[in-house]
């Protein structure tokens, strides 16, 4: 945690297991919907816990049980799931009906290895992949229309791990090779002043204040001031816990949040 509030007050920690009956005990995100349920996406599945947990798997109508991203649809009750196999969407009508519907490479899908997922206000579903994104729009009469974007569009080299829509509506994506941004008309690709490399993107956050931050895995977190479009980075050197960081938040006390490999 990196602290910005003169006072902050923490709740006591509450521990949920396999026990308790998550999936597994490992977690790779975390997603709150409308409802204010809270789903864990798992390697077994994912776990939803509104009063006690209940997990979704293949044989319920997901594409994988790799599951590694959740985000909301535009519409109440629409949840889109990102696997390593493919994308799955969850609708939930208004008396508690569940309808699923798949989506891989036979669908239009650039590569079945999907890390990261964004719902964009305009409907379209932006899709990190291994090999580019691929943006998923779905027609009046409910079909499914394509595009892709790759190197050769400007997005930085390597496996699509994080995707960001800022206030000002340009899409980040950050790979295992660097960060691109999309301003509505073409890409391009991020370089960091002072030297600083940015590689390997984890998450990306937009703070309060407009800043982005980079989660990187070997180099820490980096963050651009949107001021002034400086670079800032934080290390183990400046008491980090670790490098190699996975995850950022920013709390409602303005607290930011980093999880580490210690």
């Amino acid at each position: 945690i990196f602290p910005t509030a003169a006072q902050t007050t923490y709740t006591p920690w509450y521990t949920f297991t396999t026990d308790d009956g998550l999936a597994t005990n490992e977690g790779y995100a975390l997603f709150q919907d409308q409802a204010g349920d809270v789903w864990l996406a798992t390697d077994a599945g994912v776990s939803r816990f509104n009063g006690r947990w209940r997990t979704y798997t293949t044989a319920s109508g997901l594409i994988s049980n790799r599951v590694r991203a959740i985000t909301r649809g535009r519409d109440v009750g629409s949840i889109w799931f990102a696997t390593l196999d493919g994308v799955s969407h969850l609708t939930i009508d208004k008396n508690g009906g569940e309808t699923w519907k798949s989506f891989d490479t036979t669908s239009g899908l650039l590569n079945n290895t999907v890390r990261a997922v964004l719902a964009a206000p305009d409907g379209s579903l932006w899709l990190g992949t291994a090999e580019g994104i691929s943006i998923l729009t779905i027609q009046a009469n409910g079909a499914s229309a394509w595009s892709q974007v790759t190197v050769k569009d400007g997005l930085a080299p390597g496996q699509v791990t994080a995707l960001l829509q800022d206030s000002d509506g340009t899409i980040w994506a950050g790979t295992t090779g660097g960060v691109a941004h999309f301003d509505g008309q073409r890409w391009n690709q991020v370089t960091p002043t002072g030297g600083l490399i940015l590689a390997r993107i984890n998450a990306m956050l937009q703070d309060r204040a407009g800043n982005i931050w980079f989660a990187t895995e070997g180099s820490g977190v980096l963050r651009q001031s949107h001021a002034d479009g400086s670079w800032q980075q934080y290390t183990m050197a400046d008491d980090l816990p670790d490098d190699n960081v996975w995850s950022i938040w920013q709390d409602a006390q303005g607290d930011y949040w980093f999880g580490t490999n210690f």
